[in-house]
């Protein structure tokens, strides 16, 4: 666990206007509320530029995932922890979009995997919400996959911790105390 954590949480902190120095359990509330900045890095030029984040929650999660994408490399592995409806798609919906990844980013729920193409990275996207045994692990060809030629994006992996090898652990966590009644509410993400 924690595989390139030094690299991932500087960028977060950048994207969300906070610096991000200590690799446990650290939360970030996305309150949708204020103006957001991100310094955006430049590979070409080898500077960061500053954009403006989308406002929207939805949109906010995206544009953190986009953040992340942009600095995976071959062989990345995250998993993605949190209740139901967190935003644990939504960030993976952001990390497709900066690899190139072609197609529409749903929960693979109910197929398990799906692989996303087309871009400069496949994209490797697992839920192992109704899998409770690691055997099934192999059956799913989730081994083929870590390390490999592409990103692995894991929802629910957690319970498969020893399994997994190396890997950068994000929580999703809806902040439902700190919303108004009918509104959605703020989202919070640990990074162990």
């Amino acid at each position: 666990m924690g595989q390139d954590v030094g690299k991932v949480l500087p960028l977060l902190g950048q994207c969300l206007g906070t610096p991000l120095a200590e690799p446990h359990a650290m939360a970030v509330a996305f309150c949708g509320k204020t103006e957001r900045t991100a310094l955006i890095p430049d590979r070409e030029a080898g500077a960061a530029q500053a954009q403006r984040l989308p406002q929207g929650r939805v949109a906010l999660r995206i544009a953190v995932g986009e953040q992340l994408g942009r600095e995976l490399a071959a062989g990345d592995v995250l998993v993605l922890t949190g209740d139901l409806g967190a935003g644990k798609t939504q960030l993976t919906k952001g990390i497709a979009a900066a690899l190139g990844c072609e197609g529409d980013v749903t929960s693979p729920t109910f197929t398990i995997e799906m692989v996303y193409e087309g871009g400069r990275l496949p994209l490797y996207h697992f839920d192992l919400y109704r899998l409770d045994d690691p055997n099934q692990l192999e059956d799913i060809g989730l081994y083929d996959v870590l390390g490999a030629d592409g990103v692995c994006v894991i929802e629910w992996g957690e319970q498969f911790a020893d399994e997994l090898g190396d890997y950068v652990s994000i929580r999703v966590t809806r902040l439902d105390d700190d919303a108004e009644p009918g509104q959605e509410p703020p989202r919070a993400i640990d990074i162990e």
